[in-house]
């Protein structure tokens, strides 16, 4: 992944963080969690690097950030998918029992 994708999925990291009303905290650790995992990847080899699907990474680490914050209780699963979905797709509305969303869980 170069550069500019990376900050593009900080930047969205950022809106969804932002459409959950979490604090910029939880999006900045999050965005931490992804470089430190990117750079893990890219260091141990080229070819893992490439498979990976960086809205899914950042999705999960945004997941894994607001768990890890104390401040606030943190937002379920669902409702991180459902944030995600706005920012990614804003004219469509997340459906819970849809078949997308059930691909997103895999």
């Amino acid at each position: 992944a170069d550069g500019r994708k990376r900050a593009s999925s900080c930047m969205e990291i950022v809106e969804i963080s932002s459409l959950l009303e979490l604090d910029r905290e939880v999006a900045a650790h999050a965005c931490i969690i992804f470089y430190r995992f990117l750079n893990q990847l890219t260091d141990a080899s080229t070819t893992s690097a490439s498979n990976v699907k960086l809205r899914e990474a950042a999705l999960a680490c945004l997941f894994l950030a607001n768990k890890a914050q104390k401040i606030h209780k943190w937002k379920r699963l669902e409702h991180v998918l459902a944030a995600a979905y706005k920012a990614f797709y804003a004219a469509s509305k997340f459906d819970e029992k849809s078949e997308e969303a059930k691909n997103w869980e895999k």
